[in-house]
């Protein structure tokens, strides 16, 4: 999947069922060094292939982020070789994919840093789409849409979440409010 020869994504919509299967993973990287990361590059255009995963490397662990559709979400730890040759679903050659390290500087200032806090982050497209509701809020209408790392010594917040059916990185804060909700993964 996403030109990964046996990439198996564990996909999830909400932030509990994400919690139940990886939560230990994810409180694991607390307190630890963001070493670096590797995005799918489109070596013909010279381009981030957003479609494909988004790999975090913590303190040596492969952590491998993916957004699918609008509402669902994967993280898998060490579930692929990264020298492995990419083939995005049989294209071979005529879509030239490498893993490509840290290619834009706007991010590599957080190489070496310690990872402080990290949020599940969760979107309301019921309120989004009827924001004249005055509905109670109900758990099962928020969808999870990405995760967020916050580091020691830096404003700056690692955000990868769901682009729209692709991957989005960025370096802010998703601010809480009634469409977006953030939870945080402690101990």
């Amino acid at each position: 999947m996403l030109g990964i020869p046996k990439y198996k994504p564990q996909f999830f919509s909400d932030a509990i069922s994400f919690l139940n299967k990886n939560k230990h993973y994810c409180e694991s990287a607390l307190h630890k060094t963001f070493s670096t990361y590797y995005v799918q590059w489109n070596t013909e255009f010279n381009e981030w292939n957003n479609d494909g995963p988004i790999i975090i490397v913590i303190d040596s662990i492969q952590f491998e982020f993916t957004a699918f559709q609008l509402s669902e979400y994967s993280m898998t730890i060490n579930t692929f070789d990264l020298s492995k040759k990419l083939d995005w679903y049989g294209a071979d050659d005529e879509i030239p994919l490498i893993w490509k390290e840290a290619p834009f500087e706007q991010f590599n200032a957080l190489k070496g840093k310690l990872i402080k806090d990290i949020f599940l982050i969760e979107y309301n497209f019921f309120l989004h789409n009827s924001p004249e509701t005055t509905e109670p809020l109900n758990e099962n209408d928020y969808d999870l849409v990405g995760i967020e790392f916050e580091f020691y010594d830096s404003d700056q917040c690692l955000s990868l979440t769901n682009g729209l059916d692709c991957n989005a990185m960025n370096l802010y804060k998703t601010e809480e409010n009634t469409i977006y909700r953030r939870t945080q993964i402690t101990y």
